[in-house]
């Protein structure tokens, strides 16, 4: 019976590998089914940093072009009037 499914090899570290395991055996059953969810969950972050950068961009162009060094000056200056960093 045919699937849709792919083997491939990875290698890893020893150290990783035992890291692996103890998750899997305490998670997930199996090396394949930790590595599909930690994949599936990698993807899904990329997909929503990209949603995210797409949409500074619309915003950015809404209220007028200015470069990242600029952002994080007004990030670093706003951080600074209000010490939220130092509680």
């Amino acid at each position: 019976m045919k699937t849709n499914a792919q083997t491939f090899n990875i290698s890893f570290p020893k150290q990783l590998v035992e890291q692996i395991d103890a998750k899997a055996k305490e998670q997930f059953g199996s090396r394949s089914d930790l590595m599909r969810a930690a994949v599936l969950q990698y993807l899904r972050n990329e997909q929503q940093w990209e949603e995210l950068f797409r949409y500074g961009k619309i915003i950015g162009s809404q209220v007028g072009s200015r470069s990242e060094e600029d952002v994080v000056a007004d990030i670093t200056a706003a951080r600074r009037r209000n010490r939220n960093w130092a509680q």
